[in-house]
């Protein structure tokens, strides 16, 4: 179907501990030999991350967006306690803008955290 897009093949991980404070990675994600063919500098990233663990109260859930070799913004979606990713609901391109358009009206610019130091 010409009109379907897939998502990037972004390798995923899991950990069974990680101490408080304390960090994994970091990953190189976007030089892997599953991304980096379909990735190149200046491409716009929209997406979602999550982290929930089996002792904690709540998960979080983040929107992360980003310009390849430029930088780009987080931000944690406060009401989305059970740490589920979020997704377009059919991966066609108007499905893809329209996820897009709803993630960027929903968080307003001064509510996104800075990346800047990983490019």
């Amino acid at each position: 179907m010409a009109d379907k897009h897939e998502p990037l093949p972004f390798p995923t991980s899991t950990f069974d501990y990680i101490r408080p404070k304390s960090n994994s990675g970091p990953l190189n994600i976007f030089n892997s030999p599953f991304v980096a063919p379909h990735a190149k500098p200046g491409d716009r990233l929209i997406g979602s991350a999550s982290v929930v663990c089996p002792d904690c109260e709540r998960g979080h859930t983040f929107v992360v967006y980003i310009t390849l070799g430029k930088g780009g913004w987080y931000h944690e979606i406060k009401d989305e306690k059970s740490g589920d990713i979020i997704i377009p609901t059919r991966l066609t391109r108007q499905s893809v803008i329209e996820y897009f358009n709803v993630l960027m009206a929903r968080i307003p610019e001064h509510e996104r955290t800075p990346i800047t130091d990983l490019f």
